[in-house]
């Protein structure tokens, strides 16, 4: 349950970075007069909020790059407009969160509890997550640096969240595996047993029958 309970919370929080500006009102970070998303920015100043125009939503920011007023992009960091197109991972990462939150649902609620290799594949996804968790993280501080708002600091809790999920799931992977041997062993240990008894009872049966008189002897005659 702590499992499911942790991975639901790191696939939820991969949502805010995906859907911030231009999609919704939520900012990734804000610079100047200026709010930036995975999708675009927008320039906020001197324009109620009902007339606020942002940029056409894809992947990556453009050098001298303008929205409906003719504004053009600052970045509050020196890093290169290319390395905006780095964002996309924000959009990889929530993919792989539903996929292991999923996985671990199955874990908690069906038979795949007891599978090695369903657990063994939930672990082995959790390793990339937890990369690009951390990777998102580092894209934003290398792009707003300390103008980063709250969803780009929730990729940093992720970050620790997932590297306790990991552990988990192997050590849960471990458990299973020995308690799979165990119930193999005693399988096997159990007709082996049965067999000796039969054969022992047999034996004692056969012992204990009493030999059968000969039915008939040879006779010789004297001469």
């Amino acid at each position: 349950m702590v499992l499911l309970i942790l991975s639901l919370g790191v696939a939820v929080t991969h949502v805010f970075p995906v859907i911030s500006v231009p999609v919704t009102h939520i900012k990734l970070a804000t610079f100047m007069d200026f709010t930036y998303g995975v999708f675009g920015w927008c320039y906020t100043s001197r324009h109620p909020a009902e007339f606020v125009q942002c940029t056409k939503r894809r992947i990556g920011y453009k050098y001298l790059d303008t929205n409906f007023y003719g504004e053009i992009l600052y970045l509050p960091s020196e890093s290169k407009y290319s390395i905006s197109r780095l964002l996309v991972v924000h959009i990889i990462a929530l993919i792989n969160s539903i996929i292991l939150a999923i996985m671990i649902f199955m874990i908690t609620v069906t038979k795949h509890g007891d599978s090695p290799q369903f657990i063994l594949s939930s672990a082995l996804i959790s390793l990339p997550l937890f990369v690009f968790s951390l990777f998102s993280f580092l894209v934003d501080i290398l792009l707003f640096a300390t103008h980063l708002g709250w969803p780009g600091w929730l990729m940093l809790a992720d970050t620790v969240v997932m590297a306790f999920v990991c552990s988990l799931l192997w050590a849960l992977r471990r458990t299973v595996s020995i308690r799979s041997y165990e119930t193999l062993r005693e399988t096997e240990r159990y007709p082996m047993q049965h067999y000796q008894h039969s054969v022992q009872d047999i034996d004692e049966s056969v012992m204990l029958e009493p030999l059968d008189e000969p039915i008939s002897t040879y006779k010789t005659d004297n001469h």
